[in-house]
């Protein structure tokens, strides 16, 4: 799916006109119209429902119009950072974030540093634990923010702290009326959960702790918080997530419970390439190894 046809998009389905998209992109109007004609091709997916007078999204077109935006901010931030990567820029600190960061303060953690040290430049871009570590292999972010502590060959990895799982139940369910939900009452309910493949780490962890032996009863993967609550409040099944992020996303129709006992942590961490020798990252694995706890279990006062 080419970028440029996907900015088309965007533009369309804000203004759902297409002479007013085409004049604000800056194309003709038949060119425009063939772009997206293009991309329905390639999507396999009516976008638009054209009638007279009016455009409207489709079904398809709205999920697109939803994800395409931050698609395309990070394509954007992933090509900054591949130019500064060309560059050699030594005043340029290229970090990948996780989809939770947000919610474990990690942006208010580069944030503060970038204070400390405004020499520096600081290129930024959002995935998952495991394309996380690959930016990282192969140089295209300097240092990277994971859970579970998946430490590939040449990877450094610093422990910032942990953070609390909670189990996602459907309103309704026969856990959703307890204070707190005991690991062994999980082994025979259906789960939704994300593709392990996007943190193998942390996917393993919280599967040999929760489901040990014969695993969960998977029926369903989705590949972000927000589609997996979506579906645990249709009723499909429960699920066990980090407490932060689902308890700033949980919609209505699910509840979240803690863990009975001993709380159920998954660490995490900041990842660096072995050997990495530049001032930037050195002054950021120290920044991070003196004030990363802190902000990570919300020590730091606002």
């Amino acid at each position: 799916m080419e970028m440029r046809r996907l900015r088309y998009f965007v533009v369309l389905a804000r203004q759902l006109h297409f002479g007013r998209a085409a004049a604000e992109i800056g194309i003709a109007q038949p060119g425009l119209s063939q772009q997206i004609k293009v991309l329905e091709k390639e999507l396999r997916a009516e976008l638009f429902i054209r009638g007279r007078g009016e455009v409207r999204l489709t079904a398809a077109g709205e999920q697109l119009a939803r994800e395409a935006p931050k698609l395309l901010d990070e394509c954007e931030a992933l090509a900054r950072s591949v130019r500064s990567a060309a560059r050699g820029s030594a005043g340029v600190l290229r970090i990948a974030y996780t989809r939770s960061g947000a919610d474990l303060r990690l942006g208010e953690l580069v944030r503060s540093f970038r204070t400390r040290y405004p020499r520096y430049q600081i290129e930024a871009l959002t995935g998952w634990t495991s394309w996380n570590l690959e930016l990282l292999q192969d140089r295209t972010v300097d240092a990277a923010f994971i859970r579970g502590l998946e430490r590939p060959r040449g990877v450094e990895v610093l422990e910032l702290g942990a953070e609390d799982m909670v189990v996602a139940l459907p309103v309704g369910h026969r856990l959703a009326e307890r204070e707190a939900v005991q690991v062994a009452e999980l082994a025979e309910e259906p789960v939704v959960l994300w593709p392990r493949h996007l943190g193998p780490v942390f996917y393993d962890r919280i599967v040999q702790q929760v489901w040990p032996g014969a695993g969960p009863l998977l029926v369903q993967e989705e590949p972000e918080s927000e589609q997996i609550l979506a579906a645990i409040a249709t009723g499909v099944g429960l699920s066990v997530l980090d407490r932060r992020r689902a308890q700033k996303l949980c919609p209505p129709g699910v509840v979240l419970r803690p863990f009975a006992g001993e709380p159920l942590r998954v660490p995490v961490g900041l990842a660096w390439r072995q050997g990495d020798e530049t001032t930037v990252v050195g002054e950021f694995v120290a920044y991070c190894r003196s004030h990363g706890h802190a902000w990570v279990e919300g020590e730091q006062g606002d």
